[in-house]
């Protein structure tokens, strides 16, 4: 009887342990399932902020080029501007010498 018994717990608790393993397993299984679609979310993310960064990327470059293309423009105007000063003291000179000229002329009348 004794070792019915024995036999018996012994069952029991092999069973208890063989369920306690099983639970153990069935818990590592929904960890796993939760870690697989955890990664597959944060492979949907990473390949989100790719595209952000790409696009943000990209308009950096458009403002870049749209920098450039102001700067480029801002210094034609002060080349042009340059020119019109330097061509507005070279009237001015002009101005001088024929005024001088005409002063001249008007002593010589007299």
């Amino acid at each position: 009887a004794n070792d019915a018994n024995s036999s018996g717990a012994g069952n029991a608790a092999s069973t208890k342990a063989l369920l306690d393993l099983e639970t153990e397993r069935m818990g590592l299984l929904r960890a796993l399932e939760d870690a697989k679609n955890k990664m597959l979310s944060l492979n949907h993310e990473c390949d989100d902020l790719h595209t952000k960064v790409s696009m943000l990327t990209q308009d950096l470059s458009e403002i870049s080029m749209a920098l450039a293309s102001a700067e480029s423009a801002r210094d034609a105007s002060d080349a042009d501007r340059e020119k019109a000063r330097s061509q507005a003291r070279d009237r001015e000179s002009e101005v001088v010498v024929l005024s001088k000229q005409l002063q001249d002329q008007a002593e010589e009348l007299n």
